[in-house]
């Protein structure tokens, strides 16, 4: 399946025209969701390969994060968003304990969810049925950019620094 986080802002001409005068009807009906799109479809896809479609849990910026079957959305205010990736359901939502925005997407190596929030705090979460934080660990700096994990370490760029974290 394909995932995506986006406004859902694709208008034919008719209606562009519609929702010229009427901005605020526009915008609540056409609300940011989280798609599932099944593979192989063609032309129109979203009337016939939509395997399921969320509202909640949609982040601003950051890509959603695929793994172990699971799908991971973090949103402003460090919300963090956990679904089976198949059928949409939730497994678990909650707050990580780390606030601000978040810019970079979620990745995860070794049954472990890496958050970094710009304010500089990169969260641990345990990859498991429910939310755990494991760490919360505040670099000096912000941070915009997407960690990266490459060898059993991971790098994560601040403003001002480069750091990375294993053996």
């Amino acid at each position: 399946m394909v995932f995506f986080a986006a406004p859902d802002m694709i208008l034919d001409a008719e209606a562009e025209k519609r929702t010229r005068n009427e901005p605020r009807q526009f915008y609540a009906n056409n609300a940011s969701r989280i798609m599932a799109i099944r593979p192989g479809g063609k032309k129109e896809v979203n009337e016939t390969h939509v395997a399921w479609t969320q509202t909640k849990g949609v982040p601003g910026v950051p890509s959603p994060l695929y793994y172990n079957g699971r799908l991971y959305t973090v949103q402003n205010g460090g919300i963090v968003f956990s679904r089976v990736a198949k059928t949409g359901e939730l497994v678990y939502s909650g707050r990580t304990g780390a606030m601000g925005y978040y810019y970079s997407s979620p990745v995860a190596a070794d049954n472990k969810i890496y958050l970094a929030s710009e304010e500089g705090v990169v969260v641990v979460l345990d990859g498991g049925e429910e939310l755990k934080v494991l760490a919360r660990n505040k670099l000096d700096g912000q941070i915009l950019a997407t960690p990266a994990i490459v060898d059993g370490k991971i790098y994560v760029r601040t403003e001002d620094h480069l750091y990375a974290f294993g053996r």
